[in-house]
């Protein structure tokens, strides 16, 4: 599974060059999720990219931060 992740400025613009991890918001609940990032570093459109995989089935609850600060969004993703 892959997890797009864009840092936007005020304008909407893309940010260039910045940090991102993607993890399990509750870690403990997470044994099995690996994340690889495929494009940890944002390009010029402000994206970056993880793929996400799991030994085991479950819901989990992912997110993301950008240059260390947490985003207030979250995604729920679904392994069978």
């Amino acid at each position: 599974m892959r997890v797009t992740v864009f840092a936007l400025d005020d304008r909407g613009r893309g940010i260039a060059q910045q940090s991102v991890s993607v993890v399990c918001k509750q870690p403990a609940e997470c044994t099995g999720v690996n994340f690889e990032g495929v494009q940890p570093q944002t390009d010029t459109l402000g994206r970056a990219l993880y793929d996400l995989s799991s030994s085991a089935a479950g819901k989990f609850e992912i997110q993301a931060s950008i240059e260390g600060i947490v985003l207030p969004q979250s995604v729920t993703v679904v392994f069978r």
